[in-house]
């Protein structure tokens, strides 16, 4: 996935989907009991017609013939399967970060301040952290209730930690922190380093300095005497932690030689390893064995469009056509069924979400199925193995007595075709959505829609102004086109849907040359909406207003 520079972010609103606002069903009492529900509580085991009890956010009693006490808000859910809640692997999942200036000039760019070169391993997820952020909904309404999250930006971008998906103040959602040092191969801008080798050679330098840095320290505690007094290094000493084997480095390494770099530097300097973001590992099975570093599979798959069958048109298609078609088909298999390959390997691997729309991950999962990853193997990436990678096994990962009362609750099988999430339970707390939203209106809704809006956000670069045209046409279906006054273009609505109260849709935009797919969704109050347009973890408001129509008047002769 192509990196957007903030000016393309703001330029293009930043353009991301937003999802209705979940209900939050605050127990009324401290307990609540889902009954008469299908229960998976960990891969490979199933309670028929089962009864989970939950008390002040722990799991009190799972099983067919538990009690329900008196005063229990009881959720009847009767055919409807009941999961742990889904841990997401490295995220940025809740962070701001604070908007990018233009760097200024460096004096020796062979030797830059730290924050230019993206050095930063001391920064904290507590620092740009937001519970109120909109990714944080959007995880939560694809069924993560945990996330391993971490800061943005450069080579060494900061430390992660773990929170939970649920709306709280800022201490209150982090879970546990300080689980791994964020690590990448992007190098800086205009500086040193600049390449992956720079990058590479900088990491291993920060890295021995690190541990010359923290074996001095600890022989002056024993004796000063005699001794310079350590200067403090928040830069080394954010290392102090993997040098001691007490967290790893969660390297983003999306392809085969990313990963075998970070492998690579794996040996050399004797760290826990965790591939992250990871997308192309088929041919590294051997590798990753042999090294003994932990696996995320990254969420952001190409999207698979299926080949269409013959018709009159495909089969005067030139072979040369019919050949891409074919290897593209053969890539998105190999890319789809890598995950079926390393369970079958026994190779335990999660997930991570940098990059993927939380709204493509079900579907996304549904393919890994059908390309031969079984649901347990899936249900295991999501649960029990994130659980074990953040040592959260005694805390999360399976629906147990004792653990915390994180679930999700489905109409059908998950996995399945045209499954819908209902329920969502975060350390006790009940977030309901509304499957009926996805109905389309009625008729007179559309023709209520339909017609010019007018909308003005609020960006980091000012009011951004555009123009909103939905038509009703004569099948009673709508289209639409967007417009705005930054980038003077015109693009067509995809997968228009209007419901009572909300207009979501999609759209291609081109902008400096990069194809980009936005997604909006808006709030309509009468002749006036609202809502919010989200993208790279970033959220501005927005409003609108209807055009009045001129009635044309007769003419008088």
């Amino acid at each position: 996935m192509k990196k957007i520079t903030w000016a393309v972010f703001i330029v293009l609103l930043s353009f991301n989907s937003i999802k209705a606002q979940d209900d939050p069903l605050a127990p009324v009492t401290g307990t609540v009991a889902v009954t008469n529900v299908t229960i998976i509580p960990q891969p490979g085991k199933i309670i028929e017609n089962g009864t989970v009890l939950v008390r002040d956010g722990i799991i009190e009693a799972v099983g067919k013939n538990v009690s329900v006490p008196a005063g229990a808000r009881v959720v009847k859910a009767d055919s409807l399967y009941l999961y742990p809640g889904f841990i997401l692997g490295l995220s940025h999942s809740g962070i701001k970060m604070p908007e990018k200036k233009d760097t200024p000039k460096v004096k020796d760019p062979g030797n830059p301040p730290n924050d230019f070169a993206g050095i930063t391993p001391e920064r904290k997820v507590y620092q740009f952290f937001d519970a109120k952020d909109n990714s944080i909904e959007s995880w939560r309404d694809v069924g993560f209730t945990i996330a391993q999250t971490a800061p943005k930006g450069g080579m060494l971008p900061g430390t992660a930690s773990v929170i939970l998906l649920k709306e709280n103040n800022k201490n209150g959602s982090v879970l546990k922190s300080g689980t791994g040092l964020l690590a990448t191969f992007d190098g800086a801008q205009r500086m040193y380093p600049a390449t992956i080798l720079g990058v590479m050679a900088e990491y291993r330098q920060l890295f021995r300095r690190a541990e010359q840095a923290q074996e001095y320290s600890a022989s002056y505690d024993k004796d000063p005497s005699g001794r310079q007094r350590p200067v403090h290094d928040v830069v080394l000493e954010a290392f102090y932690p993997v040098i001691e084997e007490k967290i790893p480095v969660l390297f983003k390494a999306e392809d085969i030689l990313e990963a075998q770099r970070a492998m690579l530097l794996k040996k050399d300097l004797d760290f826990e390893l965790v591939l992250t973001e990871l997308k192309e590992g088929w041919d590294l099975m051997d590798d990753i064995k042999s090294s003994g570093a932990a696996v995320q599979f990254s969420l952001d798959l190409p999207e698979w469009k299926e080949t269409k069958k013959d018709s009159a048109a495909t089969k005067e298609a030139s072979e040369e056509k019919k050949m891409l078609e074919s290897r593209r088909e053969n890539f998105m298999k190999k890319y789809y069924g890598q995950m079926g390959q390393f369970a079958a390997a026994g190779i335990p691997f999660a997930f991570s979400g940098l990059e993927v729309k939380p709204g493509d991950v079900q579907k996304n999962l549904q393919k890994m199925v059908e390309q031969g990853l079984s649901e347990d193997a899936a249900l295991a990436a999501l649960t029990t193995t994130p659980a074990s990678m953040l040592g959260l096994e005694r805390t999360a990962g399976t629906v147990e007595t004792g653990k915390m009362a994180n679930l999700i609750i489905s109409n059908k099988p998950y996995f399945s075709k045209d499954a819908k999430i209902k329920y969502i339970m975060v350390e006790g707390v009940l977030f309901e959505k509304d499957l009926k939203a996805a109905k389309k209106a009625d008729a007179s809704t559309i023709e209520l829609v339909a017609g010019e809006w007018t909308y003005e956000s609020t960006t980091p670069g000012g009011p951004m102004t555009g123009t909103l045209i939905l038509k009703k046409e004569d099948n009673g279906e709508l289209s639409g086109t967007i417009s705005n006054t930054l980038t003077s273009e015109e693009s067509v609505l995809n997968d228009l849907l209007v419901t009572k109260d909300r207009i979501t849709f999609n759209f291609n935009v081109v902008f400096q040359g990069q194809a980009l797919t936005v997604e909006a969704s808006l709030t309509v109050k009468g002749d006036s909406f609202e809502g919010s347009l989200n993208g790279g973890g970033e959220s501005f408001p927005i409003e609108g207003f209807k055009v009045p129509q001129l009635r044309s008047k007769s003419k008088t002769l």
